[in-house]
């Protein structure tokens, strides 16, 4: 670890953001927190495929309502996942679905959860988790 109760992040910091990003999970796994990184990286797949399998609706900046392309700033939590996803015909999901909604719903809501487990990742490097469980059990 680096040093505990710093205000910013070093430039050098910005790597292990950026592979939170990539692949949920992976900022954790490689500050060590394998246990960590497994559990949130597998909850957002989870959730992501879950919603897809569900015949969810990702959304995209080309959508006509102005929410509906809000909600795609949101799902750029996913990473190039986002990307590879909105290119795809599963982009669309099937409104004749019962479970459209739900299957939606766990897409952004998997999305969002990234962002806060880059959040997370982050408040490891300021060390401002320094009494978890997550430290102690580290070293």
């Amino acid at each position: 670890m680096k040093d505990i109760n710093r205000n910013f992040l070093e430039p050098s910091d910005y790597k292990y953001l950026f592979f939170a990003w990539l692949f949920p999970g992976a900022g954790h796994f490689m500050l060590g927190f394998k246990r960590k990184a497994f559990i949130i990286g597998g909850i957002i797949i989870f959730m992501i495929l879950y919603g897809l399998y569900l015949h969810g609706h990702i959304y995209t900046p080309s959508d006509q309502l102005q929410l509906f392309k809000l909600g795609s700033l949101f799902e750029l939590g996913m990473g190039p996942l986002y990307f590879i996803l909105s290119a795809t015909p599963l982009r669309a999901g099937v409104v004749k679905s019962f479970t459209f909604e739900y299957g939606t719903s766990f897409i952004l809501t998997g999305a969002i959860l990234n962002y806060f487990a880059i959040i997370d990742v982050a408040d490891h490097l300021l060390g401002r988790h320094k009494n978890s469980i997550w430290e102690e059990n580290n070293h």
